[in-house]
């Protein structure tokens, strides 16, 4: 068995080195391990960007795993793109890993014309992602970062535009804009902070929410109950836009958003129109509609908008575990390809 595995500047190969020397110890196997060399960070968010809008075939892979893969019975890659093209390079390929929640840079039709499943990791950062999310509610609703930037500018100053908005969690409504792994983390950990949680999500059943105590609504509802309003959803043709002006409108005036999912899912005039005329009181946006935002971005300019710069999910410690949580679901192939060689695979 021939394991091949392509990191990045996210993950780095050398962070599974370790792993994969006990996986080949294990198994009795082979692996090779390179990473697909960008730059800079920022060229390789170009080249993922470009990915999902046109597909894993319109950018190529490193110039070694063409080599590599034509005796590669695993592929295990972060971000590399997986063409079809790749595909039929590698004629022994039982099983691609990838190291992320998202398949946009797999050819995962293909993959699956060639009866090779592709395995993911579902809600591999939903405890960063829905810790950075917390910090966000209180950092909005609290002041605490339009004070920290006061007292660095030489301010000693107790009074903001949006102080009237600032509230108590205690007793408020929080609703959550889609309940997969991150909105449930989310949930779990709002569970003792005494408030009443809510959740849109056509795609989760009534009976499940209540097991997890909380209430499914209807959008529209939702909007116009919560208190605070957090983004959960992936972004999909039914979810583009899917918060624009009449959503808004349904909101209290002293209503917070939040959205740490994708900057898409929110018509970006609508959103900077309500919070510049107070129609809401605030918003914390870790997601943008042109990344890296730009200086002179009329959002950067409200005093009631707290801006991250997408690192709500960029968290080292939850990185390394990535590739452990992807061989617990790989054990399967490496028993049954150690065992019966790559044949043995149907």
């Amino acid at each position: 068995m021939k394991i091949v595995l392509v990191g990045d500047l996210i993950i780095e190969s050398g962070w599974c080195i370790e792993e994969l020397k006990n996986i080949a110890k294990t198994y009795n196997s082979e692996y090779e391990a390179i990473d697909w060399e960008t730059e800079n960070v920022e060229g390789l968010r170009v080249k993922n960007l470009k990915i999902e809008k046109q597909g894993p075939a319109a950018v190529e892979p490193p110039n070694k795993l063409w080599d590599l893969v034509k005796t590669a019975e695993i592929l295990i890659v972060h971000f590399c793109p997986v063409s079809a093209k790749l595909i039929d390079a590698a004629p022994r390929l039982r099983v691609i890993g990838t190291l992320r929640t998202g398949l946009s840079n797999i050819d995962v039709n293909y993959a699956a014309k060639k009866k090779i499943p592709v395995i993911n990791l579902p809600g591999r950062l939903a405890e960063a992602v829905s810790d950075f999310t917390i910090g966000l509610i209180f950092s909005l609703v609290r002041g605490i970062v339009q004070s920290n930037d006061a007292l660095r500018q030489g301010r000693w100053t107790k009074n903001f535009e949006s102080n009237e908005n600032f509230i108590e969690l205690s007793g408020k409504t929080v609703g959550l804009i889609g309940l997969g792994g991150i909105g449930k983390k989310v949930a779990h950990k709002l569970a003792n902070f005494d408030v009443k949680v809510v959740s849109y999500d056509p795609f989760v059943p009534q009976e499940t929410m209540e097991s997890l105590g909380i209430t499914k609504m209807e959008l529209p509802d939702l909007l116009s109950s919560s208190d605070i309003v957090s983004i959960h959803t992936s972004l999909t043709d039914s979810s583009k836009g899917l918060i624009g002006s009449a959503q808004l409108s349904l909101m209290k005036p002293r209503s917070y958003l939040i959205n740490t999912a994708r900057a898409e899912v929110i018509d970006k005039n609508a959103l900077y129109d309500a919070l510049k005329k107070g129609a809401i009181a605030g918003a914390a946006l870790d997601v943008f509609w042109e990344e890296p935002i730009v200086v002179n971005d009329p959002f950067l300019k409200l005093e009631n908008v707290v801006v991250t710069p997408h690192i709500s999910g960029t968290l080292k410690e939850a990185l390394l575990k990535s590739f452990s949580r992807l061989n617990k679901r790989l054990e399967p192939y490496y028993e049954r390809l150690s065992t019966k060689g790559a044949d043995g695979m149907s």
